[in-house]
């Protein structure tokens, strides 16, 4: 049982370390190109724009993230030759792969919750403040189109550009 729990908190932790500095490089690289325009808001204004473009971008980064985190948890077992004590020991590839299920079915949980409850919010306060507080929207103005989300039967909908109408 410790050696489930081993394998399982190592690969929840790979996947949540390249998590965070995926997200990390993404919100920074996109600030630091509308750093003209930010430099005339608030401090708290900037701020509140790279919390709610990390929430977006941590919603699109999570597949990439487990890709990333699956392979490095796989590089590090082979590294310290962890893999051919499993094998040495019995384990197959399928129980190695039963065991990894176990993070990858909460990061999965986690991403669907993500997308529905936060991006659609983080989304919108990203239009609040860009038509409130921005005068100026000429490049981050494709970060600040008006969204809208829609839910047909049980298929959702995304549409960027919209008529009220």
């Amino acid at each position: 049982m410790k050696l489930f729990r081993y394998l399982a908190t190592l690969l929840f932790l790979t996947c949540v370390l390249s998590w965070i500095a995926l997200v990390i490089l993404v919100v920074v690289a996109n600030l630091s190109e509308s750093v003209s325009q930010l430099a005339s808001e608030s401090l708290s204004t900037t701020l509140a724009v790279g919390v709610y473009q990390a929430i977006i971008y941590s919603y699109q980064l999570l597949p990439l993230s487990v890709l990333l985190g699956f392979l490095a948890f796989g590089a590090y077992l082979a590294r310290r030759g962890e893999l051919i004590g499993f094998y040495g020991a019995g384990f197959s590839i399928l129980q190695l792969y039963a065991i990894c299920a176990g993070p990858l079915v909460l990061l999965g949980i986690g991403h669907f919750l993500l997308g529905e409850m936060t991006v659609p919010l983080a989304y919108q306060r990203l239009d609040h403040l860009a038509s409130g507080q921005f005068r100026v929207m000429d490049s981050m103005s494709r970060l600040y189109q008006r969204l809208h989300w829609t839910r047909q039967d049980q298929a959702f909908f995304y549409l960027p550009h919209f008529d009220s109408e």
